[in-house]
């Protein structure tokens, strides 16, 4: 389950509902596919979210390279 409500970690929240990532009263622009890795991962705290994992929810099952993957982690 994805959450639909702001997620707090740090000095960030992430707004699903909005699409958005903030510091602060700052927004953080990300494109869509890394803000789909940060949510996925935001709704799965405490554990190891695979790369396969990943491959599966956010891109579903496309064949895409490990460097896609990375890109998106760097953002």
């Amino acid at each position: 389950m994805e959450p639909t409500s702001p997620v707090v970690f740090g000095p960030f929240h992430l707004d699903p509902a909005r699409a958005c990532l903030w510091r602060g009263e700052q927004a953080i622009s990300l494109r869509p596919r890394a803000f789909a890795v940060l949510r996925y991962i935001a709704a799965h705290p405490g554990r190891l979210v695979t790369p396969e994992e990943l491959f599966q929810h956010v891109w579903a099952r496309r064949h895409v390279s490990g460097s896609v993957l990375r890109v998106c982690i760097h953002e």
